[in-house]
């Protein structure tokens, strides 16, 4: 029986990262332009994180998301805004206060975030040049990753980095849910 378990648990861990995201076009508020965003002309992998600026989950995890982009610069690192009837603006105001300067989105209308199935902010993927999902989760095992005792997406870029499987590929998301 354990042996059944065991075998279905490391099946549905393989079959994860065969979901497909397909490029997808958005205005892109660094520069203000549509941009076709397709993960399967990055170089490396991308990390997408949906945040929103009402949420305080989200603000708290800012920092470490900049320190972490400061230390893999190899990864591309992109922010999605996801919270509906939000103007760029309020989205460019919010990045520059909080100093984010990755390439972000405004998703007002979700359509990203459905894309994705985004739950919460922040909420962490990882998309691979073949247009894969390869990390779903959180950032850390808390709210604010100064309380964490596991780093979920540093042990994933860790991982790729290094040339090895992800060892947590999906991971529980925590923070503010994304409002319908």
């Amino acid at each position: 029986m354990k042996t059944i378990l065991l075998i279905l648990l490391s099946y549905s861990l393989s079959t994860f990262a065969k979901e497909i995201i397909s490029p997808f076009k958005a205005l892109e508020l660094t520069s203000n332009q549509i941009q076709q965003f397709d993960f399967s002309k990055a170089s490396n992998p991308t990390v997408v994180a949906f945040i929103s600026k009402d949420c305080p989950c989200s603000k708290g995890n800012i920092p470490y998301l900049k320190d972490l982009a400061n230390q893999y610069k190899q990864f591309h690192f992109l922010v999605v805004h996801a919270k509906k009837d939000t103007t760029n603006l309020e989205v460019i105001n919010y990045l520059k206060t909080n100093h984010v300067d990755f390439q972000a989105i405004n998703d007002d209308k979700l359509s990203i975030t459905n894309t994705f199935s985004a739950l919460k902010t922040p909420h962490i993927y990882i998309v691979n040049q073949k247009n894969e999902i390869i990390y779903n989760g959180a950032v850390s095992n808390s709210t604010f990753p100064e309380d964490a005792s596991e780093f979920y997406l540093k042990n994933a870029l860790d991982n790729i980095a290094n040339n090895q499987p992800i060892k947590k590929n999906e991971t529980k998301t925590m923070g503010c849910f994304i409002v319908r």
